[in-house]
């Protein structure tokens, strides 16, 4: 199992691929799992490199609070393990503002970025939903009902017109293995909600912001507001994709990636 010992954590992540080092960072209750939708298609053109931030996965990190600078010194940690200078990063959601953390703090190595749903902060509205889910988890309310709330803010409508996707996806998370405990969901929303803004005007890298017009969590007007200082962006809103974009459009995702990312490469 790949894993390497930071700070008091056993940190797992996965490698696969060959190509432009892309580094993969995930946002809450999601791990390097997360990816699926995506990850063959990432394969076929990058070195692709996954984590498991602290309380989620198969990373091991205990009981206690999670600094959520831990999670940038983990994801940075784990690219000098793999002896990798410079990359690009891919994240989502919460991930989409670790990837921004990464980037401000080694902004030599980090090439280029891609964020999904993801602004510089978190909306209001957003902090308040995941809130009432916490205390939802903490009141004892059935796994499955809890699941489902939550998917009605990940999803396009068009994965609701069938009861077998939503039962199945259900099911399908009450059966991961390495599903996320009541306890780590509660840790790892403290440390976002410590989670520092940075000044994006010093980011002189390419950015494209990748949103998605049914998202309403992180919804666009959101993000352009929150990112608007970064001096090189580039946006796209993804049609029929809701919060978890690249579940709702991986298609689209992969391919908006590699066109940025190859003309980076280029340019």
């Amino acid at each position: 199992m790949p894993e390497f010992t930071r700070n008091g954590a056993q940190i797992h992540y996965e490698r696969s691929g060959s190509g432009i080092p892309l580094l993969l960072l995930a946002g809450l209750a999601s791990d390097g799992a997360s990816w699926a939708p995506i990850l063959a298609q990432l394969e076929s053109g990058f070195d692709v490199i996954r984590i498991d931030n602290r309380g989620c996965g198969q990373t091991r990190d205990g009981e206690g609070p999670i600094n959520p600078e831990d999670w940038i010194d983990d994801a940075i940690a784990l690219m000098n393990q793999l002896d990798i200078e410079h990359f690009c990063v891919l994240g989502h959601s919460l991930g989409g503002m670790l990837a921004m953390h990464v980037a401000a703090r080694i902004p030599d190595r980090v090439a280029a970025l891609v964020t999904m749903a993801a602004g510089n902060r978190t909306p209001k509205k957003a902090d308040v939903l995941i809130r009432d889910l916490e205390a939802l988890n903490k009141a004892g309310i059935d796994e499955a009902l809890w699941l489902r709330i939550f998917f009605q803010f990940l999803f396009a409508p068009a994965f609701f017109e069938s009861e077998d996707n939503v039962r199945a996806a259900t099911d399908a998370a009450l059966a991961y293995p390495f599903k996320q405990s009541k306890l780590d969901f509660s840790r790892q929303l403290a440390a976002v909600s410590a989670m520092p803004e940075i000044d994006l005007s010093e980011l002189d890298i390419p950015v494209l912001s990748i949103s998605g017009d049914r998202d309403l969590l992180i919804p666009q007007d959101h993000i352009e507001e929150t990112l608007s200082a970064l001096p090189h962006l580039a946006t796209l809103t993804i049609s029929d994709a809701a919060h978890s974009i690249h579940w709702d459009q991986p298609d689209a995702v992969v391919n908006a990636i590699n066109l940025f990312l190859s003309e980076d490469e280029n340019a």
